[in-house]
């Protein structure tokens, strides 16, 4: 590409922290970013998860400009696409897809080897590679958790974008392996019931919730663009 602002014309149009930095909408990352970091100063969450009830609420969106906005700070942020069923990070960055994770899950790529670079500095993505026929089998396999093992002495933040909670056992198996895990949630269209459920799932396991992201909420009801909402207490943003 000839130069950086050509990089960004491939960019999904939704990854608004990149194309509109100034907007509540970024800004609103941001404010997550501050509240994930402050939550443990002096020990914060390496490995975030990022899921969601059900498909098409927008994680994989929230996950990329999420880990955006953790690569303006200067935290060496990798995104991993976690969803070997319907993989979705690689069309939103624009970029291609085959080596990636389930190479590496395989034991047919290093994971150094498989690091796409998508121009921004301090950020590095993994794709899902080619869908396995097994995908809960190498994810819950000591590959994918010597996998983050390792990443883990590598980089600051990994954010983790994984399947939604209702349709597979993917997100269960991994949410044991996430320092925190986030709940995307589309304002007006994710059934109250679907929330509680997948919640309820994850508690089962005692898996670390640590928040709800609210993706979508309407301005004319709200004064919020995204409405966070993290552990049991509510923080407006400054």
């Amino acid at each position: 590409m000839d130069s950086y602002n050509d990089f960004f014309r491939f960019f999904n149009k939704r990854v608004i922290v990149n194309l509109d930095p100034r907007s509540p909408e970024a800004e609103s990352y941001r404010s997550i970013r501050t509240n994930i970091l402050s939550s443990n100063p002096t020990n914060p969450p390496k490995v975030l998860m990022l899921t969601s009830a059900h498909p098409e609420e927008g994680k994989s969106l929230t996950s990329a400009n999420l880990a955006i906005v953790m690569s303006e700070i200067g935290k060496k942020t990798l995104l991993v696409d976690c969803d070997l069923r319907r993989p979705n990070v690689h069309s939103i960055l624009g970029i291609d897809k085959s080596h990636g994770l389930s190479e590496v899950l395989y034991g047919q790529e290093e994971w150094d080897k498989v690091l796409k670079n998508v121009g921004i500095e301090n950020l590095h993505v993994i794709t899902s590679g080619a869908i396995p026929r097994n995908p809960s089998e190498i994810i819950g396999s000591d590959k994918m958790k010597l996998f983050l093992e390792e990443v883990k002495q590598v980089f600051d933040i990994i954010i983790l974008d994984v399947p939604c909670i209702l349709a597979v056992t993917d997100s269960i198996i991994l949410s044991l392996l996430a320092d925190c895990i986030f709940m995307v949630v589309m304002a007006d269209k994710t059934p109250r019931e679907a929330v509680l459920r997948s919640m309820s799932m994850l508690s089962d396991v005692k898996s670390n919730i640590s928040g709800i992201i609210f993706n979508k909420v309407n301005m004319r009801r709200s004064h919020y663009y995204y409405y966070y909402y993290y552990g049991s207490r509510r923080r407006k943003e400054k």
